[in-house]
């Protein structure tokens, strides 16, 4: 069965008891149920992880060539177009970063090897 990403799950997750008290405190602190506060403090993790990506590709494209930020920008449609999972954007972006970034270095070397 392929679930999609509009698709709902449960989930049975085994808790301290000191989180599980965290949890029931700030959800009754925003007035909303525990579940739901799980699932706002997991959406804003994930959020952050991706806006820290960006953050890096950003300042990392600054100084890039313009080949790579177009593959960037193409994985990013696709993943869009396709509505597909996150994830193996993110992954795919780190490979592209992680491999002009050791292009970089390699040639930063090669010239300071030269003086």
């Amino acid at each position: 069965m392929v679930r999609k990403p509009s698709d709902i799950s449960q989930l049975k997750v085994r808790l301290p008891e000191r989180l599980r008290r965290n949890i029931e405190s700030e959800a009754a602190t925003h007035d909303r149920s525990m579940n739901a506060e799980i699932v706002s403090r997991l959406e804003r993790s994930f959020q952050k992880d991706e806006d820290r990506l960006q953050e890096v590709a950003e300042v990392l494209l600054a100084g890039l060539d313009r080949a790579l930020v177009e593959r960037m920008l193409t994985i990013r449609l696709e993943q869009e177009a396709e509505d597909t999972d996150w994830g193996a954007a993110q992954q795919a972006y780190r490979e592209e970063i992680e491999l002009r970034a050791q292009e970089l270095l390699a040639e930063q070397m090669k010239e300071k090897d030269s003086k």
